[in-house]
């Protein structure tokens, strides 16, 4: 028959509110309600300060749930679940650092470790992303394969610490001492390290491209092969520093105190000296191209 419409079923009668895809009875509404606003209540401690709380209230928020089906009640539930179990720490790892000054392998992200006393632990592979590690003892502490990634180490100790292949990409390092740590192939992307203590320290492989070390003081550091690709060191202590074989490409070394540095084979191409002091280096070999000073 052309002219009639095929269709799977037929039905007359039009759905009513509560029949219809996507919503459930008024019961079965108000459970998901109370189960989403008490996973959130349970949570909140994990958003430090950041939590939901502070951005509406409980009366507030129900206003905005009221008028939402079931089913999108259900899909908020699990992604609220999903996302705060993702971006938390697990409490368990925590309760194990403290009590052993030891989790390997952990997952710490965004805990609050401000002024901790974790001098001499053991963290290899620990997750510390985003974790707030401001003011915190970790000297001689084992960060091996540590991963830092936007994380608060401001005014931290890290002396004698040993951070090889640490990822601190977009870290806050500011005024941090690493002096003497071990931090071979250690990433700084993007790090913040203005005015850190780094002498003595030995970061040969390590890649700080556009990382800022302002006033960094890197004196006797090994830094060969280290790739400062377009980094700012302006105002940089590297008095005895090696940069042999380093990328200094672009690099910014105004004012930076270079003073029988090993800058053997270095790449300076397009770098920047103006006002550094170069007296004594060592630059055999050096590539020289375009700088300028």
């Amino acid at each position: 028959m052309p002219e009639e419409e095929t269709r799977l079923f037929f039905r007359n009668d039009s759905l009513t509110l509560k029949e219809k895809a996507g919503f459930l009875r008024g019961s079965q509404k108000k459970m998901y309600k109370k189960l989403l606003i008490g996973y959130l209540i349970i949570r909140r401690e994990h958003f430090r300060g950041q939590n939901i709380f502070n951005m509406m209230k409980i009366n507030e928020l129900m206003k905005l749930l009221k008028p939402i089906t079931a089913a999108c009640l259900m899909s908020i539930l699990i992604f609220i679940v999903m996302a705060t179990e993702a971006l938390t720490y697990v409490q368990a790892d925590l309760e194990k650092l403290f009590s052993r000054n030891e989790c390997v392998s952990c997952d710490l992200k965004h805990a609050e470790l401000k002024e901790a006393k974790l001098r001499g632990a053991v963290l290899r592979g620990v997750i510390l992303f985003k974790a707030n590690l401001e003011g915190s003892d970790l000297k001689g502490a084992d960060l091996e394969n540590a991963y830092l990634i936007g994380a608060n180490l401001k005014n931290a100790d890290l002396e004698g610490a040993y951070l090889k292949r640490a990822n601190f990409k977009e870290a806050n390092l500011r005024e941090a001492n690493l002096r003497r740590a071990e931090l071979y192939g250690a990433k700084f992307k993007g790090a913040d390290l203005h005015g850190a203590y780094l002498q003595g320290a030995y970061l040969r492989g390590a890649y700080l491209y556009r990382a800022n070390l302002k006033g960094a003081n890197l004196s006797k550091a090994d830094l060969r092969g280290a790739d400062f690709y377009w980094a700012n060191l302006e105002g940089a202590d590297l008095r005895g520093a090696d940069l042999k074989g380093a990328n200094l490409y672009g690099a910014n070394l105004k004012k930076a105190d270079l003073r029988k540095a090993n800058l053997e084979k270095a790449v300076l191409e397009n770098a920047k000296f103006e006002g550094a002091n170069l007296e004594d280096a060592f630059l055999k070999g050096t590539i020289l191209d375009k700088i300028k000073y």
